[in-house]
């Protein structure tokens, strides 16, 4: 949250939460793909 506030300091409440969904579900899709690439690997 301090790192988002950082690099859009002027983002109000919405766009923030907006922004905090946003990485979150960058976050999960990069852990799904490692996750599928560890257990499915040759």
């Amino acid at each position: 949250l301090a790192l988002l506030h950082m690099l859009f300091p002027g983002a109000d409440g919405p766009a923030q939460v907006a922004l905090v969904i946003a990485v979150s579900a960058v976050v999960g899709g990069l852990r799904f793909l490692a996750l599928r690439g560890w257990v499915f690997a040759p």
